[in-house]
């Protein structure tokens, strides 16, 4: 078995594949995370009026481009040591040093494997991040044009976002325009009311509010006194609901330009388009920093190690947010972002340099 750990290939493969598989379940597991939170805003959002029940699932799938913004670094950062360090305690990076794997072709294992994890953040922050903006923004405004939008279902009863009502329906079109027998209970100001209609088509007007015009009905007012109880029958009658949300801007906002959009837009989006940049340079500089973290002193203080790349972790990330597009400290750092990394880059080439001295 000695031999798998010749200096050469070998060795550099066994090391990145190592890294890139701790990488990867820490990525799952924070997503994971990250996911059932997404889907908890997305349902109270919903319940407060201000998404499309139908769109839960879709707007916590569509986050996790943003999410990755934040876990692929710690992931990267995490994984790295964890492999290292793994490889430390069971003295098979002794055994690497042994056999002439010297830091400076650790830190080439580093440097790869930094690269292929900057590419695919590069690729997430500059493609994926706004085409999922784009995804929501035009399912979002599909789900208004269907009643389905209130998250009415055949054969259920159901709450109505942003009113307090009750509706069933006994059947819905395809389209999600044709409704068949309507029952809808609201309460307003001490009055019960009782809506029943055989049918009805919504539409949605252009101001964004929901419209369904009802045939056949009746409707039935019950005070709280239960005196004069109103009972109204009609041919045809109107339902106004309200915006089941705000739509964002279309066209070509900034959330939904991709880097090459971004870079035609010139000095008017520049800062938006370093913001892009910078998780990927993160994620290289991060492994720079890590890598020294996890050979130093052969792998003891395994907890002390993570608290110091957590720390920094923190402070390269959070320094980076302040100073992302109308962040609160946009204003002071904005102008600085390609800057931000140069302190943490020196870091990691000092701590790398000593490193190698001692490995």
């Amino acid at each position: 078995m000695i031999t798998r750990w010749l200096p050469g290939t070998t060795a550099a493969h066994y090391l990145l594949r190592r890294w890139l598989l701790a990488t990867a379940v820490i990525t799952v597991v924070l997503l994971a995370v990250l996911l059932l939170i997404a889907l908890a805003d997305a349902a109270a959002e919903a319940a407060a009026g201000r998404l499309p029940p139908g769109l839960i699932a879709w707007q916590a799938a569509l986050s996790l481009p943003e999410s990755l913004l934040v876990t692929l670094p710690m992931a990267a950062l995490g994984g790295l040591l964890h492999s290292l360090l793994a490889l430390a305690e069971d003295r098979e990076l002794l055994v690497l040093r042994g056999l002439g794997f010297s830091y400076a072709r650790l830190t080439g294992v580093a440097a790869a494997g930094g690269l292929l994890l900057a590419a695919i953040q590069l690729l997430i922050t500059g493609f994926l991040q706004p085409a999922a903006v784009r995804g929501g923004d035009d399912l979002r405004r599909a789900a208004l044009n269907s009643a389905k939008v209130w998250g009415l279902e055949a054969g259920r009863f159901v709450r109505l976002p942003g009113m307090d009502a009750v509706a069933y329906v006994a059947s819905i079109s395809d389209d999600g325009t044709g409704l068949g027998e309507l029952f809808i209970h609201t309460r307003q100001a001490g009055v019960e009311t009782v809506l029943t209609a055989t049918g009805g088509v919504y539409r949605q007007d252009a101001g964004g509010r929901g419209r369904v015009a009802l045939f056949d009905g009746q409707r039935t007012e019950l005070p709280d006194d239960g005196l004069a109880v109103r009972n109204v029958t009609f041919a045809s009658g109107e339902l106004l609901l309200p915006p089941p949300a705000a739509l964002p801007a279309a066209g070509d906002s900034v959330e939904r330009s991709d880097l090459p959009a971004l870079w035609r837009r010139g000095a008017e989006e520049r800062q938006e388009f370093h913001w892009r940049l910078a998780p990927p340079q993160a994620i290289f500089i991060l492994t720079l920093i890590g890598l020294p973290l996890a050979v130093w002193g052969q792998g003891t203080g395994r907890g002390r190690r993570f608290a110091g790349a957590l720390v920094v972790y923190l402070l390269y990330l959070q320094l980076l947010a302040s100073a992302r597009p109308g962040a609160a400290l946009d204003d002071q750092l904005g102008a600085w972002l390609p800057w931000l990394h140069v302190p943490f880059l020196l870091v990691a080439l000092g701590a790398g340099w000593l490193a190698a001295r001692r490995f």
